[in-house]
């Protein structure tokens, strides 16, 4: 077995790393989805498609986040698709990074580059797309972002940033979600497909079977009610910063509190709170410089 790849169904191979990069090899098209970051990926992709035997490809973007297309720039791809949620993003570091971080020093904590996309290079696709002739077709996942997509091929479905694995789960303690709720719906339609025996492809996590997708399904709807729970508790009792806030929830997760984690876990929490406006009244203060939240049942 090549240590380049992994095969995992017919004419579709994984490339290791977090997040994983899949090649995908059609009768009429090849595919190389999310490259991933371009550290140690440049050579990495190269010699995985040379030994595929891959020339021409397109590329396909399950989201824009900068961990998962960072590498473009490593390939030669004729186009590039992604979903028309995801299209600006694309286009515009600036919009990528307000609706990903807001504004935030983020991109330079993690150290990532802003990445432009001529437009003319991209092609908008959906729900329903098909990759080729029984090649797998698209299915919206969003939540984690707003056109976030899987794909669902003859035995397994590829997750994209739905369901993350243990490791990460335990790393960041609040997984990053643009809108927590749409990503427990979306966690739901997953685990309908792990019900009917498909094994699962994760970004950030190992290639799962039927029975392992479906326990990280629930590890990950699980962590998320929690993180809600912890919402509510905290801010009945007490006005917090959501800083503050999420820095209590990750002590409690054992998670590291460090700036990535709080500003990444601050996008979830946030979307928590906007949710729980429909059952609970908000009231804010201000002390100490920081703006500070209370719930209030109705």
């Amino acid at each position: 077995m090549s240590t380049l790849y992994r095969a995992v169904e017919r004419g579709v191979y994984i490339v290791p790393g977090s997040p994983i990069t899949m090649i995908i090899k059609c009768s009429d098209a090849n595919w190389v989805v999310d490259p991933g970051l371009l550290t140690n990926r440049r050579d990495l992709l190269r010699s995985a498609l040379e030994r595929l035997s891959v020339e021409k490809y397109n590329v396909l973007l399950s989201h824009t986040h900068y961990d998962h297309l960072e590498a473009l720039e490593a390939l030669t791809s004729s186009r590039i698709y992604v979903t028309v949620l995801e299209y600006t993003s694309l286009l515009s570091s600036l919009v990528r990074n307000i609706v990903t971080y807001g504004f935030t020093q983020l991109l330079r904590i993690l150290g990532v580059r802003s990445i432009d996309v001529k437009k003319e290079m991209v092609e908008i696709v959906d729900e329903g797309f098909k990759l080729g002739d029984s090649c797998g077709e698209l299915l919206n996942l969003s939540g984690h972002s707003p056109g976030l997509t899987g794909i669902v091929f003859e035995d397994a479905v590829f997750v994209g940033d739905a369901v993350f694995g243990e490791k990460l789960l335990s790393r960041v303690g609040i997984p990053y979600h643009f809108n927590a709720r749409q990503a427990l719906s979306t966690l739901e339609k997953i685990k309908a497909y792990a019900e009917k025996g498909y094994s699962g492809i994760l970004s950030h996590g190992p290639f799962a079977n039927s029975n392992k997708l479906a326990e990280y399904v629930d590890l990950n709807a699980e962590r998320l009610k929690l993180i809600r729970e912890l919402v509510i508790d905290h801010l009945t009792q007490e006005p917090l910063s959501l800083e503050e806030l999420v820095g209590k929830i990750l002590g409690e997760l054992r998670a590291e509190i460090n700036a990535g984690n709080i500003l990444l876990g601050s996008v979830t929490v946030n979307s928590i709170i906007s949710d729980l406006l429909e059952e609970y009244g908000l009231s804010t203060e201000v002390s100490g410089g920081l703006v500070r939240y209370r719930l209030t049942r109705k």
